[in-house]
């Protein structure tokens, strides 16, 4: 039984047992740890009492180090079945993007499913290898970009989806979160947040912002201070949101120096054709002592962070096998970019790492609550999450809803209370929707 299994069987107890558990989770934990040291032989070859006791302190403290800090949202680490909602499923996926050339997307639908995973590899092999084109035999040929894997990434996605929906006996496990699907039963209240750093823009911004972008960056500052646990930046393509977050995640590493309670590693979650554009947009605006090179959370890029060799997936079993120790470091907090595959793949390794910010990018990829990669983002565990689309919501008005699930919880009710109220959206409701989202309620900015 590892600890983190411990904590998630716990959680699902009731009020008086969690209770119970919170004021002697330490005591309940290194129990747990000396008897499956005990059970599973690995004290056979320690003789000495003092042996067995070093044995013990040292798996413990690895281990409840890397797991004492866990979203409150988190039930559950169990095996994950695709949710069943019926009338109220957000709308649909389109594995191609939206950007993508039409005649290359005829070309890749041409490609049969049981293709789809060897020609993910193909091109990645091409990327890394600075190759122009990949063939198939018969769908022909299309070029090897970042663009065409993030197509065929969703593609896979998707297939694996409706495979384990049929009834797939290897089903992935995940961390399970409360939903808010049919009933509120989870919501984040604001807990303000003290810092003694004003809100000038940090000298390490190298580009003056526009004033529309000065006032997101207050806005996103104000909301971090009320203590909110996220916010949605919808502002249509070309006004900068990009730069916005940047030099908002500059003021906060700032923040993090001047007070290290708040230290801890900053995410990027992004398509993976995208990936390399948050790179270049560091490198563009932001001196490079802020955070140094970005830190590549996915691909092969991950092998140094996999734990004593190990591996596959976590998915595969549901225990962690990333240590993202090393995204902390004397220097402070650094800068990690993933994509939204990785971060399914590797749920309870992200969800046992506590960050001080998440960036969705492109955040409608969220849009579906009932998929692998929305049950992953809902088990993060960050202080402050930040969701960027020029679309919330692209086909019906539970884009919305799932999106700002994901950042505020709880905020817009239950799916099945917000399908009641603006599944239709008449002229009053949507009136009354945006109150919802963007009307400030007292002192909480919105």
């Amino acid at each position: 039984m590892t600890i983190t299994r411990v904590i998630s069987e716990h959680a699902a107890k009731d009020e008086v047992s969690r209770r119970h558990f919170i004021e002697n989770a330490e005591r309940i934990v290194f129990e747990a740890v000396a008897e499956q040291l005990r059970s599973d032989g690995s004290l056979k070859a320690l003789q000495s009492i003092e042996a067995q006791e070093e044995a013990f302190e040292n798996t413990f403290s690895r281990g409840w180090a890397e797991t004492r800090e866990w979203s409150a949202r988190v039930i559950e680490i169990r095996a994950w079945q695709k949710p069943v909602l019926e009338t109220i499923q957000a709308s649909g996926r389109n594995w191609l993007p939206a950007d993508i050339d039409p005649s290359v997307g005829e070309t890749l639908g041409r490609i049969p499913d049981h293709d789809v995973e060897g020609m993910l590899k193909a091109v990645r092999s091409a990327l890394e290898n600075a190759l122009p084109a990949v063939v198939h035999e018969t769908a022909g040929e299309f070029p090897a970009t970042e663009l065409i894997a993030e197509a065929l990434e969703r593609r896979l996605e998707i297939m694996k989806e409706k495979h384990l929906a049929g009834g797939n006996d290897a089903e992935p496990v995940l961390p399970i979160s409360h939903d808010n699907f049919f009933e509120l039963t989870f919501r984040e209240q604001p807990v303000e947040r003290q810092s003694a750093r004003d809100n000038a823009l940090p000298d390490g911004v190298l580009r003056p912002l526009q004033y529309h972008q000065r006032q997101a960056l207050n806005w996103q500052i104000e909301c971090w201070r009320k203590g909110l646990p996220g916010i949605l930046n919808a502002d249509e393509q070309g006004l900068g949101k990009t730069l916005q977050t940047l030099a908002f995640l500059t003021w906060l590493t700032e923040v993090m120096r001047f007070d290290p309670k708040w230290a801890a590693p900053i995410l990027i979650v992004a398509p993976t054709s995208l990936l390399r554009n948050w790179e270049d947009e560091i490198g563009k605006h932001l001196k490079p002592d802020i955070w140094g090179k970005p830190v590549r959370l996915y691909g092969a890029h991950l092998v140094p962070f996999k734990t004593n060799g190990v591996s596959g997936q976590d998915i595969q079993d549901g225990e962690a096998r990333l240590d993202f120790g090393a995204l902390m470091d004397a220097k402070g907090p650094k800068l990690a970019v993933t994509t939204y595959q990785t971060l399914a793949n590797y749920a309870v390794s992200f969800a046992e790492t506590r960050f001080a910010a998440i960036v969705y990018d492109e955040i409608q990829n969220l849009k579906n609550p009932a998929t692998l990669r929305s049950t992953a983002a809902r088990a993060t565990h960050a202080d402050f999450k930040i969701g960027l689309t020029g679309t919330p919501v692209e086909n019906k008005t539970q884009d919305l809803w799932a999106i700002m699930d994901q950042l505020v919880p709880g905020a817009l009710g239950s799916l099945v209370d917000f399908k009641d109220l603006y599944d239709t959206p008449t002229a009053e409701r949507i009136r009354g929707l945006n109150a919802a989202v963007f009307t400030r309620h007292g002192d909480i900015p919105r």
